[in-house]
This record gives structure tokens, C-alpha cells and sequence, in this order.
């Protein structure tokens, strides 16, 4: 049976909702979803903030870094001028000028880098820098985060998914979302096989990777959802292949593979931000004043973080809002705040065990290598920023 989980009343959705969260709402939210989590927020540790400890700052061939995509001992990373690859300690490895400035995330798979903006992307070897191949579109025209998977590269151009050999740049399919929409958020890969989204019509699709042909369609969320922000395939507790997504209209969704029907949903308060996966947990900041982590099997809230109380009298030390997407390896969640501030969170109970002011204004996000003893920033001045951790 399909089973969903709400932690606030329908009665208190748009329009509502931006007018009783200035009367105090949250508060109420608060204290109803501490006592669920079994945890009141006073109960949560929270870290003193302390100097970061800078290991090395290295400069790149940018002035705006978009955020790095890291390995166990390399880094990926783009911008407005160029595409660059690092070794954690320091070194660069080669350096390719881009045709048109980066906006999103590098995408690495299979020996390939792709780096793409709003204009054009450019599909690189990622062990050379070599240019393979670029892809530019017209003045009025736009292009969506691409995928990178099964040796195609996935993008969406307006209103068209196109898949390309990775390779050779070949335009090998297209699939037309039928109601004009401009795809913006970034399809993703199911076992190779599937190209998942949700475009902007309300529909979540899934296609098929080699041609492109349709393999099913849902509509159940087409009043709820809208948009699918940040897909993830994972694996719950048993098992069993689910896709958790960010819904635009402040729900986190569980999704059934086969056939895109929903298992879950959870409201969260406010737009979903910072959304983020790791193995069976969800995670994600909403602006009503919380860090969640979520079960994805159903749902459940495991725990909650509060970076800001509402209340003007209680004093509460505010963090800053986010931008930044939460990251976690496999002891704890790195959350950068805009305050330059870089909170490290206890993955099992929602605990900050250090929070670390940066010395140097931020861009927005973070990534590791997983060794829990580092973690790679970049600056507004377009450095890699290389930060010690200690928890």
C-alpha cells in the first residue's frame, strides 16, 4: 500500500503558509517534529565556532568557480574561462579554455568530462583535457545541467531532451516534453538503462538511454511536484532501488522505479534546498530553520538540526541561510552556510560536532575525497581552498 508521510496540515499550504511562518508558525512546527524526532532542539549538541585550519590555497584559470566534483585524489572542477584538473595536494594536472562559460557542476564518467553552461558544453577527456567535442545553442535558447552515462551525454535544450555519443558528439535521439517547457534541472541515469526527470509539466518520465523512446510516464504529482529537483537512485535499507527527489513545491518525494508512482512524501516547510543523498538517508536544509535527515524506505525523519529559531527573543545563535549543497561522507554532513561558515554534522544523530569559520569569503559548496580529514572550498577569488577537519 502506498503510505505518505506529512509533517504539517495541508490547511497550512500556499497561500498561507509565507504569512503564518512570519506569525510564528515554525515555532509550532518546531516543537511538534523535535518531539517526533524523540530529541527537543535544546538537546542537540552544538559545536563553538573555531578558526579553519587552511592545509593550501591554489589558484585556477577562473575568477567564478562553479563547484568541484572531487574523486578520491582528484579534482574536477570549471568556470567561467576554464576547465582544470587537480590532485588533492596541489598539482595541477592539465588546463583546457572553455568556448563558453561553465554554470553547473563537471559531470565525469567513463574517461569523460563534460562541462556545461546556459550557451554551449564542451565534452573533454578527462585523464588529457583534450577537447572532444562542443555544443552551442542560439541566443534564445538554453541548455539544462547535463548526464553522463552508458557513453551518451543526456541534455535538455528548451523543451527537447537530446542524448549525444559521449564521444564522438553525434546526435543520436531526442525526446520533446509535448507542453513547451525550458528543462532545467538535471536528468539522472538508472542502471544505465533509464533517463529519469521531471521537467516543469508535472510529469515524471522515464526514457530510454539507447534511443531515447519513451518507457513510461506518471503524472501523480502533477499538482503537487511541478518541477523534480536533484534525482538520486539509491538503495534502501533492504535493498530495493528507490528514487528520492525534491519536489519544487516543498516536498522530498520516495518514487517507485518501475514505474514512477509515489511511495512517500514529506513536507518541508518551505522551498527544498541543498538536497542530498547518501546510501539509505536523505538530507536536506529547508528555510523554516532545519537540517533533516530522512529514511528513504518511508520517510521517516531520523533527525533534525536547527539553524535558526524564529522567535526574535530566543536568543538563538542563527546560522546562515544555504546555497551550498549538503555533502556527507561516511561518519558526517558537511553543511557550508553563508556566513562562511562550515558546520560538521554527526550522521546518526544530527549532532555539530565542529563548526569552522572560514577566513576567506566562499563560493557556495563543498566536496571531500572521503578520507574525513579534508575538505575542498572554493573562494570568490577563484582559488581551491584545502581545509583540515577534525571531528
Amino acid at each position: 500500500m502506498t503510505t505518505y508521510t506529512q509533517t504539517f496540515s495541508p490547511l497550512f499550504r500556499k497561500p498561507f503558509r509565507t504569512a503564518l511562518l512570519a506569525l510564528g508558525a515554525t515555532v509550532v512546527l518546531a516543537t511538534s517534529q523535535a518531539q517526533a524526532a524523540g530529541r527537543e532542539p535544546s538537546e542537540m549538541r552544538r559545536a563553538v565556532d573555531e578558526p579553519a585550519n587552511v592545509l593550501g590555497e591554489w589558484q585556477t584559470g577562473n575568477e567564478h568557480l562553479r563547484p568541484f566534483t572531487c574523486t578520491s585524489d582528484r579534482i574536477y572542477l570549471s568556470g567561467d574561462k576554464t576547465a582544470e584538473m587537480w590532485d588533492i595536494n596541489g598539482k595541477q594536472l592539465w588546463q583546457t579554455k572553455l568556448p563558453v562559460p561553465s554554470h553547473f557542476r563537471p559531470r565525469v564518467s567513463d574517461g569523460v568530462m563534460v562541462v556545461a553552461g546556459r550557451k554551449g558544453l564542451a565534452t573533454l577527456d578527462a585523464k588529457t583535457g583534450k577537447t572532444l567535442w562542443t555544443y552551442t545553442v542560439g541566443e534564445k535558447e538554453q541548455l539544462s545541467v547535463p548526464l553522463v552515462a552508458a557513453g551518451k551525454v543526456v541534455v535538455g535544450q528548451d523543451s527537447w531532451l537530446k542524448g549525444f555519443d559521449a564521444r564522438t558528439g553525434e546526435e543520436l535521439w531526442e525526446f520533446e516534453i509535448v507542453v513547451p517547457r525550458q528543462i532545467a534541472y538535471p536528468p539522472i541515469a538508472y542502471d544505465n538503462k533509464w533517463v529519469l526527470m521531471g521537467p516543469g509539466d508535472g510529469n515524471l518520465y522515464a526514457i530510454d538511454i539507447q534511443d531515447g523512446s519513451l518507457v513510461w510516464k506518471n503524472n501523480t504529482g502533477k499538482r503537487r511536484w511541478q518541477y523534480l529537483r536533484q534525482l538520486y537512485v539509491t538503495q534502501d535499507s533492504h535493498g530495493q532501488d528507490i528514487l528520492v527527489a525534491g519536489g519544487y513545491k516543498d516536498d522530498v518525494y520516495g518514487i517507485k522505479l518501475e514505474n514512477g508512482e509515489p511511495l512517500w512524501r514529506f513536507y518541508g516547510g518551505n522551498f527544498i534546498n541543498s538536497h542530498m543523498v547518501a546510501d539509505d538517508q536523505t538530507y536536506f536544509w529547508s528555510p523554516t530553520g532545519w537540517i533533516y535527515s530522512l529514511n528513504v524506505r518511508n520517510g521517516n525523519m531520523r533527525w533534525r538540526h536547527l539553524t535558526d529559531d524564529h522567535r526574535a527573543s530566543s536568543g538563538y545563535k542563527k546560522w546562515g541561510h544555504f546555497m551550498a549543497e549538503l555533502v556527507a561522507d561516511d561518519k558526517v554532513v558537511y553543511a557550508l552556510d553563508m556566513r562562511d561558515t562550515l558546520h560538521i554534522l554527526d550522521r546518526k544523530n544530527g549532532d555539530e560536532l565542529k563548526s569552522y569559520e572560514l577566513p576567506f569569503n566562499a563560493r557556495f559548496f563543498t566536496c571531500t575525497t572521503g578520507d574525513n580529514k579534508t575538505v575542498f572550498v572554493g573562494s570568490t577569488d577563484g582559488e581551491i581552498v584545502k581545509l583540515g577537519v577534525d571531528f
